[in-house]
């Protein structure tokens, strides 16, 4: 049996229950924090080296973290320095949405709905406007879902604490049914309708998703008070709005690329549970010229729409007679066939360009019991679903990291000075300059053998070996590589 531990692990900084946190207020310099998270979520990139975090708590508290790494001169030793994480919370909210006038508080009761999501929290994507930078914080609460502005004023310099507002109220909220583990996504691209920046995200309740945006300027929306969720009728889901009982597990949007200015952005979903009987489990609503099914859905699909015959099923169990086995041979077993395999869909993903997708799944025998079963990555590439040869072209910047996934999984282009093997540009290459010392490159001999070079793209070669590499300026050759 293999253990696994977090011995090799090393905690640079933590938040959670009894784990330090830096306090220059306290007598030790830190505190212990006494909190349990239930969910957390990472804001989109502020700049090198810094970052904001939010996490909500037990007590469904949402705080604002703002997160650092800097280096600064030692002390007794000006001239070295040493790297140091500063952590600092910047703000601290109510997390509990409007609906705390509840009688069935207590699980026991029988009109208790329970709620809750480890996927309660999301970053909208910062917002430039006036020399501030605004997101905005969706929270999901009972049957509430929440909409905060968070905003950084001024340049958070580096090694400084930065000037964080987090404001007072929601600037938007929306009631609705929510089971637990619901789903709120956004899509990474503001869009402006009637001249006002907006951005678009989804939710899953999470049977049913359901699209909704909000605007980054205007003033805050009067939201009613603390009221019970009969009032609003969402204690539980409208009859109407049952589409499926199989919960989503994972939820993309699609924003490499694909133009949209509709009020629903695209998305794609996968649901918990794949089987013969249902085939709901992957659902997208991309236009019919950017739909694709992806590989590792097509062999779920194969896997259980496979049929066995039942006799060959049930080959290897244990009967109690021989006259049972007969029987079972002498069945028709063109009518009496069963699936073989069911999956469940843990989580889904895709890459930062959009050219990879990938799923967390485990299979399961509908033949016989198993005491376990093992979880496995399933990985598509986009441009083979749809049949593109040609290299996918990256519609947002990304790091290197992500430009390197890309070029190796989702055939996007090189990356220059990481992946390409040209190191001069062609625009270079091809230069007037260039061209003038063309001729008077390709009559140059080799100064150690006198032999002919020949010109390659990033170097100049003789018939014996020796190498040459060519000037940025022009294409004389002065040096041995």
């Amino acid at each position: 049996m293999r253990v696994r531990s977090f011995k090799a692990w090393k905690t640079l900084w933590g938040l959670g229950a009894q784990l330090p946190l830096p306090d220059s207020n306290e007598e030790d310099g830190y505190r212990n924090m006494n909190e349990r998270i239930q969910a957390f979520s990472w804001a989109k990139e502020v700049a090198t080296g810094r970052g904001l975090l939010a996490y909500c708590n037990d007590v469904e508290e949402v705080a604002v973290m703002a997160v650092q790494l800097f280096s600064k001169a030692k002390e007794g030793d000006p001239s070295s320095e040493e790297t140091r994480w500063d952590i600092q919370e910047v703000g601290r909210f109510d997390g509990r949405g409007r609906h705390i006038k509840e009688d069935a508080v207590d699980i026991t009761d029988p009109d208790y709905v329970p709620h809750g999501s480890a996927f309660s929290l999301k970053w909208s994507p910062w917002f430039n406007d006036q020399g501030k930078r605004v997101a905005i914080l969706a929270y999901l609460a009972k049957n509430h879902v929440g909409f905060r502005k968070i905003t950084i004023v001024g340049n958070w310099e580096r090694g400084h604490p930065p000037h964080i507002e987090v404001e007072k109220a929601d600037m938007a909220a929306i009631c609705m049914f929510l089971s637990t583990d619901a789903y709120i996504e956004w899509e990474d691209l503001i869009v402006y309708d009637g001249g006002k920046p907006v951005v678009r995200g989804v939710v899953a309740d999470p049977f049913n998703v359901k699209p909704f945006q909000v605007s980054f300027v205007g003033d805050a929306e009067e939201l009613a008070g603390a009221h019970y969720t009969w009032e609003c009728s969402t204690t539980y889901s409208k009859e109407d709005e049952i589409v499926s009982s199989n919960p989503v597990s994972g939820l993309l949007i699609h924003d490499q690329g694909i133009t949209h200015t509709g009020s629903v952005p695209y998305y794609s979903i996968a649901r918990l549970s794949a089987t013969s009987r249902n085939q709901d489990w992957f659902q997208t609503n991309l236009p019919d010229s950017e739909a694709s099914v992806p590989k590792w859905a097509t062999r779920i699909r194969k896997q259980t729409t496979r049929l066995v015959a039942r006799a060959v099923a049930l080959e290897g169990l244990d009967s109690d007679s021989d006259d049972s086995e007969d029987d079972l041979m002498d069945e028709d077993t063109t009518q009496l066939q069963v699936p073989e395999s069911r999956y469940r869909i843990w989580g889904m993903v895709q890459s930062p360009g959009g050219g990879t997708t990938a799923v967390l799944v485990s299979r399961y025998s509908t033949l016989h019991p198993e005491r376990r079963a093992l979880c496995k990555l399933m990985f598509s590439r986009r441009d083979e679903e749809r049949g593109e040869d040609d290299a996918v072209t990256l519609s947002k910047p990304l790091t290197t990291e992500g430009q390197v996934w890309e070029w190796m999984y989702g055939n996007a282009p090189e990356v220059l000075g990481t992946t390409a093997t040209r190191k001069i540009s062609p625009e270079l290459n091809n230069s007037l300059l260039r061209e003038q010392f063309r001729d008077v490159a390709a009559s140059q001999h080799c100064v150690f053998c006198d032999a002919a070079l020949r010109l390659e793209e990033e170097e100049a070669k003789c018939e014996n070996g020796h190498l040459f590499g060519k000037l940025s300026t022009q294409p004389l050759y002065g040096r041995s590589c």
